[in-house]
């Protein structure tokens, strides 16, 4: 009896062993693989070419690629990912240059990691408003910013590199800031149900958002800054990927592998103009393909490198200067990063 025990026993025993071991093949490495991925956070501003980047990365899973697993939060416009990449609410973020400089000028302690867009602004006047005045899409551009005057305008945030864009159009065709009224609207799908109610007689939204409006609802394109329309802004870098200096010290390896991520969406929207359209059908599904690719232009808009130069950097100046914000006193060395040397 006590054999018969003792040979149970150890049949148990080996079966459990045995178990054991077969769960622990199947399972050990996709839990290895899991754990090896850093967890992190990155704050994007909007739905809209301008952010497509960080999409495309998403849906090529270019994040878990380069060993990120990655959560994207949308937290509207550059007031709320600069806040939140100070506060250390996200460990990545995106916005457009002037804030990103008032930011360092305060004490932000940010850095620019990659460009990710141009200029995106679409300013468009409702068909109406157009007709009244006069303005068709014809008319020179310089007569149709001026005719923007006393008008209420739709802007996603107040203090945002959407509203500093504007303000530098204005300037460029000798208006002031003071001769328009400015209207927070967010999202952009709010933006265009306020322009086709009248409740503001023009919008400024990314693209294509102003593609949309022009499209579907028989709008007046006041100036596509995106477009290159605009002289002194044309293929200019404006959207930028940050961190805050005080985790990229600790995580060097991280913020490089984070710029790899970006460099493959890069190429990706350069190399596969289609498929970057269908990353943004997913993310707007209102808009028509065919204004997606209008819009996208083959890409034209997107950088094809990581680097961001002192030249870049001077360009960032100029424009800051342009809306009206001095950052003089903030540096290339203080607000571009680069790999410390020890590492």
């Amino acid at each position: 009896m006590e054999t018969l025990m003792k040979t149970r026993f150890c049949r148990f025993t080996f079966s459990a062993i045995a178990s054991a071991l077969v769960l622990a093949v199947a399972c050990g490495p996709a839990s290895a693989k899991s754990e090896s991925l850093e967890h992190v956070t990155i704050g994007q501003t909007s739905i809209g070419y301008h952010s497509l980047l960080i999409n495309v990365a998403k849906d090529q899973k270019l994040f878990k690629k380069h060993g990120f697993d990655a959560k994207v939060v949308v937290l509207n416009g550059d007031a709320g990912t600069i806040p939140a990449l100070v506060s250390g609410s996200v460990e990545f973020a995106m916005s457009t240059s002037t804030p990103l400089l008032v930011a360092n000028k305060k004490g932000g302690n940010l850095l620019a990691i990659a460009p990710i867009a141009a200029f995106p602004e679409q300013i468009v006047m409702a068909g109406k408003v157009a007709s009244a005045k006069g303005i068709s899409g014809k008319t020179s551009i310089q007569d149709k910013v001026k005719s923007l005057k006393g008008l209420n305008i739709g802007i996603l945030d107040v203090g945002g590199g959407l509203q500093y864009t504007l303000y530098s159009v204005l300037d460029k065709y000798g208006m002031k800031h003071q001769d328009v009224n400015l209207v927070a609207i967010k999202p952009y799908s709010s933006m265009i149900s306020a322009l086709r109610a009248g409740r503001v007689a023009a919008i400024a939204p990314v693209v294509p958002w102003g593609n949309f409006f022009v499209d579907e609802y028989h709008g007046v394109m006041i100036a596509n800054v995106w477009g290159g329309e605009v002289p002194g802004l044309e293929g200019q870098m404006f959207e930028f990927m940050e961190v805050r200096r005080g985790w990229a010290d600790k995580h060097p390896d991280a913020v490089e592998r984070m710029q790899a991520v970006f460099k493959d969406a890069m190429d990706y929207v350069h190399k596969n103009p289609q498929g970057a359209v269908k990353v943004a059908q997913k993310l707007m599904p209102k808009i028509p393909e065919k204004v997606l690719e209008e819009g996208l232009d083959g890409g034209k808009g997107y950088p094809t490198t990581t680097t961001i130069s002192k030249a870049m950097f001077e360009q960032m100046q100029r424009f800051a200067k342009l809306s009206g914000q001095d950052t003089s006193s903030v540096t290339y060395e203080g607000t571009v990063w680069h790999r410390p040397a020890h590492h």
